[in-house]
C-alpha cells in the first residue's frame, strides 16, 4: 500500500515544470535535474514529489489576466461598437 495520497500526472507535470524553471535559474545542474526527473516519472505519492522540491525554494505564481477583464478587477460584460 502507498504511503499517503497518490500522486495524479497533473501533479507531476506542475513538479516537472518547477524543477525546469529551478534549472534554468541555476539552481540545479543538468545531472541533478535529470535524477530528479527521472524520480517525478517514477513517483506514486504526492510526498515523493515534495520530497523532489522540499530544498528548493517556492516560485512565485504568476497569474496571466483573463480576456475580458480589466486591470480594476472588473469584467467586461458588453462589448462597444
Amino acid at each position: 500500500m502507498a504511503e499517503g495520497p497518490l500522486a495524479s500526472d497533473a501533479e507531476r507535470e506542475r513538479v516537472v515544470g518547477a524543477l525546469q524553471r529551478h534549472f534554468a535559474d541555476g539552481r540545479l545542474t543538468a545531472q541533478e535535474f535529470s535524477e530528479r526527473l527521472e524520480c517525478v516519472l517514477r513517483a506514486r505519492t504526492l510526498r515523493e514529489l515534495y520530497e523532489l522540491t522540499g530544498d528548493l525554494p517556492e516560485l512565485p505564481m504568476v497569474e496571466a489576466p483573463l480576456p475580458g477583464v480589466r486591470s480594476s478587477g472588473h469584467r467586461r460584460w458588453w462589448r462597444r461598437g
